[in-house]
């Protein structure tokens, strides 16, 4: 069964601070887009790619990204003005039904390939596979009139790779949209569908703040050193 990743590469660099998107940052003298292909490339060279950005950022994909993924079939779709129509794109440039996808944010470069392997085939046995991981902090919900304890026990904080069936997540990106949609997940569930979860990694972080940054720059220093 064919495999697909959508690599939801839309955003912008306002919480970074930055004039670029960050998807472009480098890290060891490549664009973290281009650490996250790369790293799904070695864990199955027979995966094809559809990155999803902005028009805005052709000249930036061709200039830094392009030149360190010979080799791997990358397909570039359309952004949308939000991450929905941003996958609902790229779903729609994959010209069949059969297959399995997942949707990877392309600021987490770091996902191990035990992960990747873990949710494909849940999502190829159970149509869907969703990474999450427990909470360590207390947390409480903000209400109007202040703010009241919540079970972390009964919380999780989602990731990606999100996997799915591909004619499923196919119908789910059939719908309209609703402000209800915060992720892959939340959209196939919409439909009814039961979501399945799988085991995620703290260490597979998204880089969205100079704070995640500088991390990821602690962390390639420290895996390059165990190699």
């Amino acid at each position: 069964m064919q495999r697909y990743v959508i690599v939801a590469a839309g955003g912008a660099g306002h919480r970074m601070g930055i004039s670029i998107p960050k998807q472009f940052i480098l890290l060891q003298e490549k664009p973290i887009v281009a650490h996250t292909l790369l790293n799904f490339h070695k864990f199955d060279p027979t995966l094809k790619f559809i990155v999803a950005l902005p028009s805005d950022s052709l000249e930036l994909w061709d200039e830094l990204a392009v030149p360190h993924l010979d080799g791997v079939d990358v397909q570039v779709a359309d952004g949308g003005n939000q991450r929905f129509y941003t996958v609902q794109n790229a779903v729609n440039a994959i010209g069949t039904d059969d297959g399995l996808v997942a949707v990877h944010d392309a600021v987490r470069p770091f996902t191990s390939h035990a992960l990747m392997k873990r949710c494909f085939e849940t999502a190829e046995k159970e149509g869907s596979a969703i990474p999450v991981i427990r909470i360590a902090d207390s947390v409480r919900a903000v209400l109007s009139e202040g703010s009241e304890w919540r079970d972390r026990n009964a919380l999780r904080a989602v990731q990606t790779p999100q996997c799915f069936k591909l004619n499923l997540l196919k119908r789910a990106y059939a719908q309209s949209y609703s402000n209800q949609f915060t992720d892959d997940a939340s959209v196939v569930e919409h439909m009814g569908v039961r979501i399945n979860l799988v085991d995620g990694e703290k260490t597979n972080i998204k880089i969205t703040t100079p704070e995640d940054l500088a991390i990821s720059k602690a962390w390639m220093l420290y895996t390059s050193s165990q190699n």
